[in-house]
Order: structure tokens, then sequence, then C-alpha cells
């Protein structure tokens, strides 16, 4: 059976000398995302906002065209059409990847009314963006109502974040660790601005170590408050020297060598809430896991 007409949809496409390179669907009826796009470079279904500044609404020979010859332009792409369904699927994603992009970008700039409307409307404070959650990026900012929220809806004081891959090389498997792309405004390139040490590819990185070597105080005892581990490591790439543990304290304290600067505040409340807090047998055991997961 023939599918139903799709009379909400419209189809473009964009020439670029004399041959086609872009793909448009517009859905009329869209209550939020009215627009998708199959790229020729890409090959992908686009839906950022970006994206159709630079390729749709430009001097692109852009031309409308049917529902059948939309399909054979993409046959030839690689790619089908969607259908009505699958529109919608993408326009679903597409809405849930920008509130949660925009939930890192709120709680970075500790803007705690936005966090509360993002969360209400469905964000969630545990999910992960190239290794690091929301929590990450208010705490190595000093953004504590921001971290107060994200942890009472719900987010990982905890959180790690573990860039490995398994790679299979002459049948044998090995673990490398995976640097992230930083990108201007990637999570990983905000928290860079604010840490005097590199955690991008670090293994093990919770909010604390991020909160101890940024120097905020704030953070750091709104985390151990809601039962972050003081003696957990992260273990930072050391090039061909392997990897160096850190705990959060040694962050806090610094390193000699580089004449680091200690953050007295931050060592102080370490300190204390570490005497009155002994590392338990179960932080001992999950400690011990951790080391195993360091490549050699």
């Amino acid at each position: 059976m023939d599918p139903a007409p799709q009379t909400n949809f419209k189809y473009y496409v964009v020439m670029v000398d004399g041959e086609a390179r872009g793909l448009f669907v517009f859905n009329r009826g869209g209550k939020r995302l009215d627009m998708i796009a199959w790229d020729h470079h890409s090959k992908t279904w686009e839906h950022d906002a970006a994206y159709v500044s630079r390729y749709f609404i430009g001097d692109l020979d852009a031309e409308e065209i049917s529902r059948a010859k939309a399909e054979e332009i993409a046959h030839g792409f690689g790619a089908t059409v969607p259908s009505e369904s699958e529109f919608i699927q993408i326009s679903d994603r597409a809405e849930e990847e920008k509130k949660q992009i925009a939930l890192f970008a709120a709680a970075w700039d500790g803007r705690a009314s936005a966090i509360e409307m993002l969360l209400q409307e469905g964000a969630s404070a545990t999910v992960w963006r190239d290794g690091l959650t929301p929590l990450h990026l208010a705490a190595a900012n000093g953004r504590l109502d921001a971290a107060r929220l994200l942890i009472r809806d719900g987010a990982m004081v905890d959180a790690e974040s573990w860039p490995l891959e398994t790679k299979t090389i002459d049948g044998r498997e090995y673990v490398f660790p995976v640097k992230p792309t930083l990108t201007r405004h990637s999570p990983w390139a905000l928290v860079s601005q604010v840490t005097r040490r590199s955690f991008a590819g670090a293994l093990g990185c919770t909010p604390l170590h991020l909160a101890c070597d940024a120097n905020q105080p704030g953070a750091v005892l709104i985390l151990l408050d809601s039962g972050a581990d003081p003696y957990l490591e992260v273990f930072l790439d050391g090039g061909i020297e392997g990897f160096w543990s850190w705990t959060p304290h040694m962050l806090a304290r610094g390193q000699a060598r580089a004449s680091d600067v200690p953050h007295a505040e931050v060592a102080g409340i370490l300190d204390t809430y570490m005497w009155q807090h002994p590392q338990s047998e179960q932080s001992k055991d999950w400690q011990r896991l951790r080391q195993g997961r360091v490549p050699m």
C-alpha cells in the first residue's frame, strides 16, 4: 500500500554548479522543528539552526520539488526521505538535544531560573556530554545555586569521566584513552578556562576534582555535604610517563615543582572532612577497581 500523501511537507533541493548537493524537508504543520536537511558532505539529516542559516537562507540555488523527486535525489545520496513519523522522531531528538545543551550552558553560567525551567521541561541532570555532566561545569565554575538544583534533581555527585576505547590489534584487545575535541563551547573547553591542570581526557574525573583544582570552596562544601567521595583519584595523562593519579586534596595543595599556589581554604575543608570521615571499605574497594581500569 502506498503511504498516505503528506500534505504538510514541502521539499527543496539545493543545487551547486548544476549538481544536487542538499535536500530539505519542511513540515508546515510541525509544532517545533520545521525543517530537517540532508547534507551531501555530512551524510546525515541536519537540524541545527546554524546549518539552516549557512546553507539554505543564503544565495544557493534552492528549488521546490515533489516528494517523488526528493526520493529520487535522496536515493542518489544513499538516504531515504523520512516519513511523517520519522520526521517527528528527528524533531523530538533535536528538541531534547537542544534542552540538554541549554542545561549545560545554564549550569556553567549559574542561571538558576533557566535550570529550573529546563528541568521542568524534561532536561536531565544526569546526562553526559563529552564525558562531563552539568554538575561538573557548575562545580568547576563555582555556581553554587546551580549545583544545588542539579543535585536536588538527581545529579550524581561522583559522576566520573572515563574516556576509553578498546581496539583490537593483531588479535589482542588494547584500551586507549580518548582525547575529547576542544571546540570553542565544548564542556571541556569551558572547564579548561578555570582549572590550572588540563583534565581533557582525564580518567575518573569527578565534579569534586574540578572544584578543588579550580579553587571553588563553596562548591567543594556542597559536594561533600551531598556525599562526594574525597578519596577518589583522577588519572591525568602524563604522556610517555603514563597516568598520574591525583586526589582532590592533592589538587588543592598543588605541586611545588609546578610552582602551584596552594588553595588553602579548599585544602582546609578537605582536611576537616577527611578527619571526620575516614575512608570507608566500600570507597577503598571502588578505588582499587578504578585503578585497575587505567591503561598501563
